[in-house]
């Protein structure tokens, strides 16, 4: 499936779901549209080991929705300090992933909040849960069957 994304070296990683067999990536069957995380890149700084990708990408889908919890609350109590703490946190984690979109709205996040307008950021909660959605049903793809 993610021969399709990537044109290097690196033997494409391979899974049993049927998105994978078909090669669609439910995140990227818009038109034009690319997989939630650059993955070449994400292979490059893992020397490309497929299978450390795939847990690295799993442990970070288990420990996102927490992440998203604790950012509902921080939104429902306009927490500023918490919200700009969870925002960076979650910058830096997408950026381990190269998850490029998760990462732009974290830092957007982050901006908004530190220049005084954490009800703005608050409104970018519904784009990060979609962004999760995406790398979840990515993760899915591209990850065997337990």
């Amino acid at each position: 499936m993610l021969e399709k994304w990537i044109r290097g070296s690196s033997p494409p990683l391979e899974a049993d779901s049927d998105a994978a067999r078909s090669g669609v990536c439910p995140a990227a069957e818009k038109p034009g549209a690319a997989p939630p995380i650059e993955i070449e890149r994400a292979l490059d700084n893992l020397g490309g080991d497929q299978e450390l990708f795939r847990d690295v990408l799993a442990m970070f889908v288990k420990t996102f929705p927490k992440k998203l919890e604790e950012l509902r609350e921080a939104c429902t109590k306009v927490d500023s300090q918490k919200l700009a703490d969870l925002a960076h946190s979650l910058k830096g984690s997408a950026s381990n992933i190269c998850a490029e979109p998760t990462r732009r709205l974290a830092v957007r996040m982050e901006e908004l909040v530190k220049h005084g307008e954490a009800l703005a950021a608050v409104s970018l909660l519904s784009d990060l849960e979609a962004s999760f959605e995406q790398l979840r049903e990515f993760s899915a793809a591209i990850s065997p069957p337990a």
